[in-house]
This record gives C-alpha cells, sequence and structure tokens, in this order.
C-alpha cells in the first residue's frame, strides 16, 4: 500500500499536525515506512555542473556523476 502525506513544516503554518502525527504513529506500529523528503529538488536549485558533483574523490571517474 502505497500513502502519500504533505507534511508541511514551514514556521508560518497554523496547520494543525495532530492528526498527521497520530496517523504516522499508528503506521510506524504496523509497518515499515519509507520516508522520502525533498533534497534532490533543493540541490538542484544550486545549479551545480558535474565538476562540483566530482569533488577529488571522483574527479578521474570513467563517466558523469551528476544525475546518477
Amino acid at each position: 500500500m502505497r500513502l502519500k502525506i504533505r507534511l508541511d513544516k514551514r514556521r508560518d503554518s497554523v496547520r494543525d499536525n495532530s492528526a498527521t502525527d497520530q496517523l504516522l504513529k499508528q503506521l510506524l506500529k504496523e509497518r515499515i515506512l519509507i520516508l522520502d523528503g525533498g533534497m534532490g529538488t533543493m540541490i538542484q536549485g544550486y545549479k551545480l555542473e558535474e565538476a562540483d558533483y566530482r569533488g577529488e574523490r571522483f574527479a578521474d571517474w570513467h563517466c558523469d556523476v551528476k544525475g546518477n
């Protein structure tokens, strides 16, 4: 079963998260949950180039690492 829950963590939010909290706690008791965040989207906002992703460790890597 796939369940999507949007957690709004903005400081200006007046949304009551108690129902969401209760639902998550109940689901955690019943099954393994995978929580996925928006980290990749945030990183894309930096407009990094291939060299930014490689750094020193992967400087001579045989293929592009950006997007992988």
